[in-house]
């Protein structure tokens, strides 16, 4: 269902653009729904966070990516369990989604 050009006052994305193949598609698309002066809001995991710079730091992988759906616990330490990793093909920093 498509909706008319500046319907919207306020779109929300909540967690959802990292699992998008073509996000800046999704970025157009609320751009054109939006009203003048409309509002977006769309939170995902922040590849910069502390906890993934600091497990980098030590070797680790980040925390909302995996390199293998198979084996989902590669790369994380021995406490993360396999139920908490992500699989998300998009990251981003802040001000990459800036």
């Amino acid at each position: 269902m498509a909706f008319e050009d500046n319907k919207f006052d306020l779109a929300v994305s909540n967690q959802v653009l990292e699992h998008i193949e073509k996000p800046e598609l999704c970025l157009k698309e609320v751009l054109r729904v939006l009203r003048p002066g409309g509002l977006a809001l769309f939170t995902t995991p922040n590849l910069a966070a502390w906890y993934n710079r600091l497990g980098l730091l030590f070797g680790y992988q980040p925390f909302n990516y995996t390199p293998s759906p198979e084996y989902r616990n590669i790369g994380f330490p021995k406490f993360v369990k396999k139920n908490n990793i992500y699989d998300h093909p998009r990251v981003f920093t802040h001000k990459a989604l800036k």
